[in-house]
């Protein structure tokens, strides 16, 4: 398979990686059928070397009266190949959505897509789908 240092490629193990003909800076994701996860690899200096990726997204806390998003705004938690982190709203009285949302996910089902809380308050949302969400 060639690759273009463009893409990602991706191969169902190591072997499969070992056989490819490769140029510095391609990367080439190893599938791991036993979790469905990948490994990622790019070849420098004659050789094939493993990506290291992980981490979360890190944490959200808003302490507030009232949270009011408007116009397609977010407040939200991503990661690509870690963990997806969390959000936690403690609110008085409201959140309120138009438009908008709040959200945790994760691109590649490393780590869970992490915690949404939301405590205390009443939820109002004015669209037309509401979007809260987690995901992987």
């Amino acid at each position: 398979m060639p690759l273009n240092s463009d893409e990602t490629g991706i191969v169902k193990n190591l072997a499969e990686l070992n056989k490819l003909s490769a140029k510095t800076g391609d990367i080439v994701a190893v599938v791991d059928a036993g979790n469905a996860q990948y490994d990622h690899f790019f070849y420098a200096d004659g050789q094939w070397k493993k990506q290291i990726r992980g981490g979360d997204a890190g944490q959200i806390v808003i302490n507030a009266d009232h949270v009011q998003l408007t116009n397609s705004s977010e407040i939200s938690t991503g990661s690509i190949s870690g963990g997806g982190g969390s959000v936690t709203l403690n609110v008085d009285k409201l959140v309120y959505l138009t438009d908008s949302q709040v959200s945790s996910s994760v691109q590649e089902s490393v780590g869970n897509g992490g915690d949404l809380s939301i405590s205390g308050g009443t939820i109002c949302e004015h669209e037309q789908r509401p979007n809260y969400r987690s995901s992987v």
